[in-house]
C-alpha cells in the first residue's frame, strides 16, 4: 500500500507540472488566437507502472510438513529417548551436563551446572515443575508452563498442532547467501513463535520466541545446526541461543532411544509450591 501511494502522488505531480508548462504565462512569444473549430492537443498523462506481482508465499502447513518429511517422516519418530548434553555459557564461561528423558510428552531433566548446583524439572502430563538452587521448588504455570513442556520435545515441529492452535507463513527473506521461510505459530495470547526453514534442505534452522522467567520476559534467539539421524529421523546436536543477557552454546553428546528413567520421575514432589511468573496466566 506505500507503494501505491507514493506512485499516485507522482503521478499528480507529473501531471500538474505538464499543465504549468503548457499555460501563456510560461511561453515567451503569445500564441496566435484559436479558432473554436480548431482542435486542441491535449497531453495524454504518463501511463502508471505495473504495480510488481507479489510472490505467493507457500502454506505453513505445508513447510512444517515439508521438515518432517526431510528429516526422515514421522513414522521414524521415536516415542522415548534418552538426551545427554553439554551446555557452555560462552561470556559467563558457566558450563552444564544434562540428562533429559522423554516419554510421548512427558519429560524428567536433571542438570547441573559448575559452580551454582543441580537443577531439576519434570511433567507428568498434568503438572509442570521445576526446581534450583536459585527459585527452588515450585510449580509453573501459563506462558511459563507451556514454553518448558515443549521446549522438551525434540521432535516438536512435527507435534506442533499439540503445543499451537494456527501457523502462518509471514516471511522469505535471503541470510548468508540462503533462502529461508519464516512461520510463525500462536498458541494464544502473547505466546507465539517464529521457525526459519531452509527453502533448500527443508529443515528448521532457527527458532525465536519471548522466553518467560522468573527473572522476566527476553528474547530468544537459536540457531539449530548439525543434524544427524536418530533411528533414521535427522536431529539438531548443536544449539547456539542468544538472549540480551548470556549466549548459550548446546551439543547433544548422545540420544539414545527407547531408554527410559523411573516414572515416578515425572511427577513432582510432595511439597509443591505454585508460583505464576507470567503476568498474562489467569
Amino acid at each position: 500500500m506505500i507503494y501505491l501511494s507514493s506512485l499516485r502522488m507522482r503521478t499528480s505531480l507529473l501531471l500538474g507540472l505538464l499543465v504549468a508548462g503548457s499555460s501563456p504565462a510560461c511561453s515567451r512569444d503569445q500564441p496566435r488566437p484559436r479558432s473554436e473549430t480548431e482542435p486542441v492537443a491535449v497531453e495524454k498523462p504518463p501511463t502508471p507502472a505495473p504495480t510488481p506481482a507479489v510472490p505467493q508465499l507457500p502454506q505453513a502447513e505445508a513447510l512444517l510438513a515439508a521438515h518432517v518429511q526431510a528429516a526422515g517422516g514421522a513414522d521414524k519418530i521415536p516415542r522415548q529417548v534418552e538426551a545427554k548434553s553439554a551446555l557452555q555459557v560462552v561470556e559467563q564461561k558457566l558450563s552444564e551436563e544434562a540428562t533429559l528423558w522423554w516419554d510421548d510428552g512427558k519429560f524428567y531433566l536433571e542438570a547441573r551446572v559448575e559452580g551454582v548446583g543441580e537443577t531439576k524439572a519434570g511433567y507428568d502430563g498434568r503438572v509442570a515443575w521445576s526446581e534450583d538452587p536459585i527459585y527452588r521448588l515450585r510449580e509453573l504455570s501459563g506462558r511459563e508452563r507451556a514454553q518448558q513442556i515443549r521446549s522438551a520435545d525434540l521432535f516438536f515441529v512435527a507435534h506442533w498442532r499439540d503445543y499451537f492452535r494456527s501457523a502462518t507463513t509471514v516471511e522469505e527473506r535471503e541470510q548468508d547467501d540462503r533462502r529461508y521461510y519464516d512461520v510463525e505459530l500462536h498458541a494464544g495470547p502473547g505466546d507465539h513463535a517464529v521457525l526459519s526453514f531452509d527453502a533448500e534442505t527443508k529443515l528448521l534452522a532457527r527458532v525465536r520466541f519471548d522466553l518467560v522467567t522468573p527473572a522476566g520476559t527476553m528474547n530468544f534467539d537459536t540457531r539449530l545446526s548439525d543434524y544427524r539421524p536418530v533411528a533414521g529421523y535427522l536431529v539438531p546436536h548443536r544449539q547456539v541461543s542468544h538472549t540480551p543477557l548470556l549466549k548459550m552454546e548446546q551439543t547433544y553428546t548422545s540420544i539414545t532411544v527407547g531408554k527410559r528413567t523411573d516414572p515416578n520421575n515425572y511427577a513432582p514432589p510432595s511439597d509443591l509450591e505454585v508460583v505464576n511468573v507470567d503476568p498474562t496466566a489467569g
